[in-house]
């Protein structure tokens, strides 16, 4: 039953929170019966091929979600599935973490943070206000014009991914955390330039010089990272091997953070002034403490990690209990 398996898989991808258990576990019950009746025909148990020919009965994954789906809404209910998807990766997924990472540097630099902060929210809201009125046009479009192609599937049962029963892994952390560490590592390599922290009135804030050695380990580290986000968001689920390298990259940046916070100082605190080097010493003590003291915490959150969730993820293999209503519906065809 791989195959159907497989198509449930396909299925429930398409189908609402809300819905998913009820409606699988119809979908499972149907197909049950469909094999059992073509086995006592046939007198054998079925192959794949003839399995297949069921499934193609039955009809494409996104067809068979959005017939479950209710009927009255501005467009079939398979166009306005695919809408609502590509809205949610387009505005949640994309946009968002982009926005953020391009609109951050702006609004800590400005001399009003209030006023440069509202500035970047209105800044969003008109991108993703632009970017749902092109989507829109073009569903539209395809509403009028292609709507026929749309629910006129050509498919095989036999290509539909593999069943796995990973963990899923939020797509929107990933690419939030991609796009961040992009930004990040671009400044920390000083493509971006970004090296005065604060220069105000009465002080300047700006980062101490990196150790070579351990600054070819924070970009080593953090390059890896990368890499593992970008594969989390292309398959947005765990498997042993991303287990036990997500384990050893967690035990590596737990070493980095305590690492780094033995290095310091990390900021350099001048005095724009003569007459207020005292005082600025003392506020480059505070700022320093603060760092060390943070990179401290994040060692130990990140060991806490390791111990807690990393170390049994790997001995599981990655894996965890599918979900519910996945479960649910395997059970009524087994």
């Amino acid at each position: 039953m791989q195959l159907i398996e497989r198509y449930l898989q396909a299925v429930r991808f398409w189908l609402p929170k809300a819905q998913r258990d009820d409606i699988l576990a119809e979908i499972a019950e149907d197909l049950r019966s469909q094999v059992e009746e073509r086995e006592q025909m046939l007198g054998h148990s079925l192959e794949p091929a003839e399995v297949s020919e069921i499934l193609k009965r039955r009809g494409h994954p996104l067809l068979v979600a959005g017939s479950f789906l209710p009927q009255s809404g501005p467009m079939d209910p398979v166009l306005w599935t695919i809408y609502r998807f590509i809205l949610k990766v387009v505005l949640l997924w994309i946009l968002t973490p982009i926005l953020i990472v391009a609109m951050l540097p702006g609004v800590i630099q400005a001399h009003d943070h209030a006023a440069a902060y509202l500035a970047a929210i209105a800044g969003i809201c008109q991108s993703m206000v632009f970017a749902v009125g092109m989507i829109t046009i073009v569903f539209a479009l395809v509403r009028k014009y292609g709507v026929q192609r749309v629910t006129q599937l050509d498919w095989d049962p036999q290509r539909l991914p593999a069943v796995h029963d990973a963990q899923e892994i939020p797509r929107f952390g990933s690419s939030f955390s991609l796009i961040w560490g992009i930004f990040f590592l671009l400044w920390w390599v000083d493509l971006v330039h970004f090296p005065v922290l604060l220069h105000g009135a009465a002080v300047r804030i700006e980062m101490s010089p990196v150790p070579v050695v351990l600054n070819a380990c924070i970009v080593s580290v953090w390059i890896w990272a990368l890499g593992m986000h970008a594969v989390n968001l292309w398959r947005p689920w765990w498997t042993r091997a991303r287990a036990w390298i997500w384990l050893a990259l967690n035990c590596a940046t737990a070493a980095v953070a305590a690492w780094m916070a033995q290095a310091g100082p990390w900021v350099i605190v001048t005095a724009v002034s003569p007459s207020d080097t005292a005082g600025v010493a003392s506020l480059g003590r505070v700022i320093n403490s603060a760092v060390t003291g943070t990179l401290w915490v994040a060692a130990g959150i990140l060991v806490a990690i390791i111990l807690l969730q990393d170390v049994r993820r790997a001995l599981r293999g990655g894996t965890s209990q599918p979900p519910v209503g996945f479960s649910a519906a395997m059970k009524t065809i087994q």
